[in-house]
């Protein structure tokens, strides 16, 4: 019997150093990166502007920085506090849509 593997599917950078994530399980929660900010590479995403880069890392489903900086998803699972209501499931899923509006001549 194997273990599926549970990736991050879409992550938003909340203010105080926690990213919002959605993972493939279908699971919503909020993530605290603050215990690690003091911890050797991770120092950097203290600054506000570059924790606002996160990004999901398209290979094995963590959290990703432009340096280099990363969660993995096991990690993000383990220690996420589920999301409180669908509100946070709905902003993660959302999708952006574009309206097209007719011209007139």
């Amino acid at each position: 019997m194997s273990a599926k593997m549970v990736g991050v599917v879409s992550v938003k950078p909340l203010k105080n150093y926690r990213l919002k994530v959605l993972l493939s399980d279908n699971k919503a929660g909020v993530f605290d990166m603050s215990p690690y900010l003091n911890l050797g590479v991770f120092a950097e995403l203290k600054e506000p502007s570059y924790f606002a880069r996160a990004a999901v890392e398209p290979l094995f489903g963590g959290v990703l920085w432009p340096r280099g900086q990363d969660v993995s998803p096991e990690k993000i699972a383990c220690e996420m506090r589920p999301a409180a209501n669908r509100q946070v499931r709905r902003q993660l899923t959302a999708r952006p849509t574009e309206k097209i509006r007719g011209r007139r001549k």
